[in-house]
């Protein structure tokens, strides 16, 4: 018999043992069929309510970890199972340290992407109410958190036009004068971001039993797109290089609040050339279509290019039908940029020349039309010294408009 065969044997066994017993004890410890430890998350979400927290790196440290394990479902019902709201009542109403009180809030932010957990914050009316404090804090990392709870808020009240938490906003002053306050005065971009998505947001969300949008219910509307435009013209930067993706973002941000205002005649056209309310959106339109007065940035050929340029036409084109006529320098903008397609429209080796020609007919009958206008309020050129090629490449423009419709005839055709 071979003895060492066998002790070995016995050693195996052994440690087979030894590794069900420390599976069984880690399992007894887990939370759900993650790997993480039950007893270490109470032992520190407990910990937090002690009057004694001396150790503020610890605590800093261990709720980084608990925020990202709140990505995980199980980790969601557990806090929850365990009055985590109530941990985090006592620990709001005693913190002063602005890190933590952001992570908090983050966590909370991250559970009530369950619905669940939201149904739960909603039964929690002081510690909702103390969140929403922070609104008139200057902590932008606290701010964002807290904007990232409202985005919760409002979708549970996309799903749910009876949602507990529509009434909540509806009465939140603290909302209005927080938001209109950051449109105006911040210069942090993720700030402004969040706050401009917020709002647009909220442009979505309709009144029960009402045709009024949340934000007319709440907001006081023309300081509002006063404020909105504001925001937007620290985030486009007038430039020559192209929109970065954080640019564009705001683009679209910006055109879909503005379709939603048009749309719900939001916005009272005064006929005032100076409105300043309309010198800003002029201004804001020249900024996203500046890049484009340099043809090498137009031969990219990105859709987004064509996007914006169609969209600020479109938009330019409804001030034009409300009888306002577009800023002087937005209309240098536009022709140098129908200048730079023109000298596209020549290269033989153009891509999307079919979308270069659309847009061609796009800003060339834009312009038709702005001729008339120009016309009819006897004003004098829009052009300076600088730009007299542009204005004769305008004037034959529209002067060879018949040949323009025949090509448009010929699109519709094909």
């Amino acid at each position: 018999m071979d003895t060492r065969s066998s002790s070995n044997a016995t050693n195996n066994m052994d440690c087979n043992i030894v590794d069900e017993v420390d599976e069984q004890i880690i399992r007894g410890d887990q939370i759900g069929d993650t790997m993480y430890s039950a007893h270490w998350v109470l032992d520190f979400i407990l910990s937090l309510t002690k009057e004694d927290k001396k150790d503020e790196d610890m605590i800093e440290g261990n709720l980084s970890t608990i925020w990202d394990m709140t990505a995980d479902e199980q980790v969601v019902t557990f806090l929850l199972e365990n009055q985590f709201y109530d941990v985090a009542l006592v620990f709001l109403k005693s913190s002063r340290n602005d890190r933590h009180i952001e992570q908090l809030i983050g966590i909370i932010a991250n559970l009530t992407c369950q619905t669940n957990a939201l149904e739960s914050l909603s039964e929690k009316n002081e510690l909702v109410n103390i969140i929403l404090m922070h609104l008139s804090g200057s902590d932008t990392e606290t701010l964002l958190q807290v904007f990232r709870l409202i985005k919760c808020f409002i979708h549970d009240i996309k799903i749910n036009p009876n949602s507990f938490w529509l009434k909540k906003l509806t009465s939140c002053e603290i909302l209005v004068d927080s938001l209109n306050f950051i449109l105006c005065n911040s210069s942090n971009e993720n700030l402004l971001m969040s706050a401009l998505e917020l709002i647009c947001l909220m442009t979505e969300i309709k009144l029960p039993n009402s045709n009024q949008s949340l934000i007319e219910g709440i907001f006081d509307v023309e300081k509002l797109l006063h404020n909105f435009n504001i925001a937007t013209q620290e985030l486009i930067h007038c430039k020559n290089d192209v929109h970065d993706d954080n640019e564009i973002k705001v683009v679209n941000l910006w055109f879909s609040f503005y379709e939603t205002i048009f749309h719900k005649k939001l916005y009272k056209f005064t006929h005032d050339q100076a409105d300043e309310n309309f010198k800003t959106m002029n201004d804001i339109l020249t900024r996203m279509l500046k890049p484009y007065e340099c043809s090498s940035n137009l031969e990219l050929f990105e859709n987004d290019c064509f996007d914006i340029i169609e969209n600020c036409i479109k938009m330019a084109s409804f001030f034009e039908c409300n009888q306002m006529l577009p800023s002087k320098e937005l209309l240098q903008t536009v022709a140098l940029i129908l200048l730079n397609i023109q000298s596209v429209m020549s290269q033989d080796d153009a891509v999307e020349i079919e979308k270069v020609k659309q847009l061609h007919i796009t800003l060339s009958l834009f312009w038709v039309e702005t001729h008339k206008l120009l016309s009819k309020k006897g004003n004098a050129s829009i052009f300076d010294s600088n730009t007299k090629d542009c204005e004769k490449f305008i004037e034959k423009i529209t002067s060879e408009f018949p040949q323009l419709t025949i090509e448009i005839k010929d699109i519709i055709k094909q």
